[in-house]
């Protein structure tokens, strides 16, 4: 299975490096920057033409919802073996990983969803304040 990080901009490769500083390399991970020169229509294309050219599952991951890559993740995820996720971040890109080696495509997103609903925490609730 490969995951494909739809970024606006090249945060999505950042990303990768950082999450490769924790867990070490991580394989068949694809980035699709959005820049400002580029169309949606381009976007897409781009991604559509990769997906086409792959036979594996894939699981589009976007970086912001109602943004254009939460919307093009959208429209590929119609593609059968194309799967789609917004909320993207360093905890889920390895939590991604990992998962992605024990369950088959059409439950990670699901799993996914499940277990990154918690992940955003008040530190004083958790910590306490000093």
């Amino acid at each position: 299975m490969i995951l494909a990080l739809l970024t606006h901009g090249a945060w999505g490769k950042s990303l990768l490096t950082s999450a490769e500083l924790i867990v070490g390399p991580i394989k068949d991970v694809v980035c699709f920057p959005l820049q400002p020169d580029r169309s949606f229509k381009e976007y897409v294309n781009e991604i559509e033409g990769f997906i086409n050219k792959n036979q594996e599952d894939i699981l589009l991951m976007a970086d912001l919802m109602g943004g254009s890559t939460f919307h093009a993740a959208g429209k590929l995820s119609t593609i059968d073996r194309v799967q789609a996720i917004c909320g993207l971040s360093l905890e889920l890109l390895i939590l991604a990983d990992e998962l992605r080696r024990e369950y088959p495509i059409s439950a990670l997103s699901r799993l996914l969803i499940e277990r990154a609903r918690d992940k955003i925490v008040d530190m004083e609730t958790i910590l306490g304040k000093e």
